[in-house]
């Protein structure tokens, strides 16, 4: 760190007469207020403030200051909870109504890579809430207890994924040497963990079924659990594409046989909505699905009511987690991110949590969102 500055705009969320109040005392002494607070926190207003909007457009002051001040390097910003909500938020185009659904843990590492384009800056979420504690655990960290959770898992490493270079739906390989190493601590993780987890569903392509199979033996108090194989799962298909890295593929037009953005949303729409009731049965359960960085990504931008749009906003890693909560059950309420691409339980394979200002960004994950 080459220097350190204060930004008053990352002081944490005004709460005026609420300030000062353990949450009993808020219960006590203004009780419906107390409970707007907690369940219409966008909406919330208090002696004549409204402090999410507010807090919302500190964030955008706050990056105006720091995108400008400090153009082309890399910048730690430390601060809290909610103002790293509205940091996040605001940077993805996301309004006051996502207060709360893209959790802060104490002391974790949340990552936005922020590249310049023809359209003006593009934003993609590296990661989100890297936490000292395992997303695993429940009521660790963080946000309500969830009745249901998703749980995303993206394959282990292959050869291909580790020069970069795009697979698609091409099935040519399963993990390698690093793969097999990082699916025993994904089956550490996940045995360690507790997480009740039901079924596990993953692509048909082998290095999902090979990363299946790990996670599952980790799970089912020494039973491994049934993979049940969806070919809905499958990957983007990318044509001509598929065995070429990012920069080849930029160089060509787009394949004319490949699968259309809008055909392969309304496919992932259909295994949201199937995922949902998945994780509803018996009251709430953790339901695990193993796939490829696509799948994932449109997840969790279904997760966050996104559009197709927003597929190559997010990056997910070889061998990482993404979790999403649902507190008010699958079924009932809105998904809540406790994070996304966590690959700290893969211990000296953790991804970096920089990427050096010299790299080039279009080739650090494949294309995009890591597809």
């Amino acid at each position: 760190i080459s220097r350190s500055s204060v930004y008053p705009e990352l002081r944490e969320i005004d709460l005026y007469s609420f300030e000062g109040l353990l949450k009993d005392e808020g219960k006590q002494k203004y009780g419906e207020l107390w409970r707007d607070w907690q369940l219409e926190a966008a909406n919330f207003q208090i002696d004549g403030r409204f402090p999410v909007r507010e807090l919302w457009q500190r964030g955008h002051e706050a990056w105006g200051k720091l995108l400008l001040e400090e153009e082309g390097r890399n910048l730690l910003v430390v601060a809290h909870n909610a103002v790293n909500q509205a940091l996040m938020c605001s940077a993805l185009g996301l309004p006051p109504s996502y207060f709360r659904r893209l959790l802060q843990s104490n002391g974790a590492i949340s990552i936005l890579d922020m590249v310049p384009a023809p359209q003006g800056t593009r934003v993609t979420l590296d990661r989100l809430n890297q936490s000292p504690a395992s997303p695993l655990e429940h009521g660790g960290g963080a946000g309500r207890k969830a009745r249901g959770r998703l749980v995303l898992v993206r394959h282990c490493e292959t050869d291909s994924t580790e020069a970069g270079v795009m697979l698609g739906c091409s099935d040519r390989e399963g993990v390698n040497l690093r793969g097999e190493e990082q699916m025993r601590h994904l089956r550490d993780a996940m045995g360690e963990s507790g997480a009740n987890v039901r079924r596990v569903f993953c692509s048909p392509a082998l290095r999902c079924k090979e990363t299946a199979k790990a996670v599952s033996s980790g799970l089912g108090n020494g039973q491994p659990l049934q993979v049940v194989v969806s070919e809905k799962l499958r990957n983007l298909h990318l044509s001509d594409w598929e065995g070429r890295t990012a920069v080849e593929a930029r160089e060509l037009p787009p394949p004319p046989d490949a699968e259309p953005l809008e055909a392969f949303w309304e496919r992932m729409r259909g295994v949201w909505h199937a995922a949902l009731r998945e994780a509803a049965a018996d009251g709430g359960q953790d339901v695990v699905i193993v796939a490829h960085g696509a799948v994932i990504s449109a997840m969790v931008a279904q997760a966050l009511g996104m559009g197709p749009e927003a597929i190559s906003a997010f990056r997910f890693n070889t061998g990482s987690l993404s979790v999403i909560d649902f507190p008010d059950g699958p079924m009932g309420g809105a998904g809540v991110l406790r994070c996304t691409n966590y690959t700290s339980h893969l211990k000296t394979m953790e991804a970096a949590a920089t990427i050096s200002v010299d790299d080039d960004f279009e080739t650090v994950c494949g294309i995009d969102g890591c597809f």
